[in-house]
């Protein structure tokens, strides 16, 4: 079983991403990931509301520069069946439309725009927030529909 986050880091340029995929694609076989790199902070719609920006990390300054300059790039991976195995084991059926998450359980339903799926895995990735912890609030909110 792999890892269910990987991290690394790449030179800025889109051939060494590709290479870096390819790799780590052969290394697991039929493991699908999903991904977040420092490359997307500066996108406020999928990270900034979910992940400190790269000059508040505790990190070397002289690192955080070169990931602001895009000089660097850090990218983690989170595998997509962690998603599954963790939503399965609260009873809750999860359904992929078009980057959409449908959640299901009983008569509550939770719905996760691309965006949303984007923030929460940047956040999985960058800001420590626990898979099983949003599993559990998604339970939570599906329990509280169920009740109502």
């Amino acid at each position: 079983m792999p890892r269910d986050i990987i991290y690394f880091a790449a030179g800025v340029i889109a051939a060494a991403w590709s290479r870096w995929k390819e790799d780590i694609a052969d290394a697991t076989p039929g493991v699908k990931w999903g991904h977040a790199a420092t490359s997307q902070m500066a996108t406020i719609a999928t990270g900034a509301p979910i992940a400190a920006p790269i000059l508040l990390w505790r990190i070397a300054p002289e690192l955080a520069a070169r990931l602001v300059a895009n000089e660097l790039l850090l990218i983690g991976l989170v595998r997509e069946d962690l998603w599954a195995e963790l939503f399965a084991a609260r009873n809750i059926e999860r359904e992929i439309d078009e980057g959409h998450w449908l959640l299901t359980r009983g008569k509550g339903r939770v719905t996760f725009s691309p965006v949303e799926v984007a923030k929460i895995t940047a956040g999985v990735i960058f800001s420590g927030i626990s898979p099983a912890g949003v599993a559990d609030a998604v339970a939570a909110d599906l329990a509280r529909q169920e009740r109502e």
